[in-house]
């Protein structure tokens, strides 16, 4: 996970996540899904 506030002001408040198979994509997806 990265945060990418100061890189561009159109990101502020994003961050970006990287993973490393579509398996781990919808694993990450459903636990962000539930923290939410």
């Amino acid at each position: 996970i990265k945060n990418l506030h100061g890189s561009d002001p159109a990101l502020a408040d994003c961050l970006r996540v990287t993973v490393g198979s579509a398996a781990e994509n919808k694993a990450f997806l459903n636990a962000l899904a539930t923290a939410l």
